[in-house]
């Protein structure tokens, strides 16, 4: 039996999502990268497939009508919301500035520092600050999602 309650967080990443699994806020169960596109047809296979593996007690995303993606992405974590819904798995709401107030930074990349700076195992696989001409990499996004599924034990 489990002794905190399990979270799966979520953050969408250009080829699909990213996501980290916790159990309360010292315990990281596994992380990582799906890598399915942004159509709802392979995103939602992938996502069950990660939910039926760790079962969690709710799903963190963040607000899809105020989120700072394109519209396919909005509309991306709608679909993600309702299907949570469907399944009766709760959804929790976190957004940056709640993530960004729970570790007492700003930015993306500063998050994912503190997230590795918890976690002994991040530490070798936080990618380095991308330039300003440079992508993102898409393991950042593990992180920021870790970032949101932390801070939402404080209120998401």
């Amino acid at each position: 039996m489990r002794g905190c309650e399990r979270v799966v967080a979520l953050e969408l990443t250009r080829k699909g999502f990213a996501f980290g699994v916790l159990e309360g806020e010292e315990r990281l169960i596994d992380w990582g990268t799906r890598e399915c596109g942004r159509d709802v047809a392979r995103v939602l296979p992938a996502l069950r497939s990660v939910t039926e593996r760790y079962r969690p007690d709710r799903l963190v995303l963040e607000e899809p009508a105020g989120s700072p993606k394109k519209r396919a992405g909005r509309s991306l974590l709608a679909w993600i919301e309702q299907w949570a819904s469907d399944f009766d798995l709760p959804v929790s709401v976190v957004e940056r500035d709640q993530m960004e107030r729970y570790f007492g930074v700003s930015g993306r990349y500063e998050i994912a520092r503190r997230v590795a700076a918890l976690f002994e195992e991040l530490r070798l696989h936080l990618p380095d600050k991308r330039r300003r001409w440079e992508s993102e990499r898409p393991m950042l996004g593990a992180f920021v999602a870790i970032g949101r599924g932390l801070a939402s034990y404080r209120g998401g």
